[in-house]
Formats: C-alpha cells, structure tokens, sequence
C-alpha cells in the first residue's frame, strides 16, 4: 500500500537495443502481494545508451513492465503437479518415496532431461530450482 521506488542503474560495454530485457525477481514477502500484475508498476524515467562513453543516447525506446512471475510460487505448483507424487520434501529418504531434501543441485541436473516422464521446460526448471531453494532455506513460500 505505501508508494515506493526501485532505482536499477544499467550499462552494457555493448550497449543496449531494442527488444534486449532486464529481469527483476520479487521475493514476496506476503501473500497480498500475490495479486501485483505489471501493470502496477510504472517508469518514471530511463536513459537507454548505445555507447555511454560515446554519450550515445537511442531515442524511441521506452522502458514498459510486460510482465510480473513469482517463480518460488510457479515452482511450488511445479513441484505439487510434477514431482509431489514420487518425491517428498522431508529430510529422510526412503526406498519408495525419496526426498530431495537439500537435492537442489541434483534435481537441477537430472531434470535437464527426462526424468520418470517429466521433462519440464528451461522456465519450469528455473522456477522449480528457485521454489526448491527458497523452501529449503526456511522461506515461505504462498
């Protein structure tokens, strides 16, 4: 509810041009704000360089938020869809239901390729690695 400002300074030696993309990550610290789309968000200014050093500025570029992920959130739906039912999240193994329980690097690695019929896209592994380390850290995760 309160209004704030998140200032990102960029430069690339290479420049920037149209359709390049920044990624921002929310870690979201209360389930009220599961329901921020990009469109609440606005930009009150951006210089876009083509050679800083050059002062080089590109005109005809805007900056516009197109979209708002929650990738523990997507991750967690993820793991409850695709890995719940052959893998539990608690500390111990066992021969019918292991864990991957602190496996984070291992699953990152087996799901890069089918595993027990799953195969997940780069986004679905992505969310699911950041789901798997956020609750294995303590976070949680609405």
């Amino acid at each position: 509810s309160a209004n704030t400002t998140l200032k990102i300074t960029m430069s690339s030696l290479a420049g920037f041009t149209t359709g390049d993309f920044m990624k921002v990550r929310l870690i979201v610290s209360s389930e009220a704000l599961l329901s921020t789309a990009a469109g609440d968000f606005s930009v009150a200014s951006a210089s876009l360089y083509s050679d800083i050093y050059k002062n080089d500025r590109l005109k005809g570029l805007t900056v516009v938020p197109v979209s708002v992920t929650f990738p523990t959130r997507e991750g967690k739906s993820v793991y409850e869809a695709r890995c719940a039912r052959c893998h539990t999240l608690v500390q111990s193994d066992s021969a019918v239901t292991p864990s991957l329980y602190r496996k984070t690097d291992q699953v990152a690695e087996r799901l890069k390729q089918t595993h027990h019929t799953v195969t997940l896209t780069s986004g679905e592994l992505e969310n699911l690695i950041a789901y798997l380390t956020a609750y294995f850290s303590g976070q949680r995760v609405f």
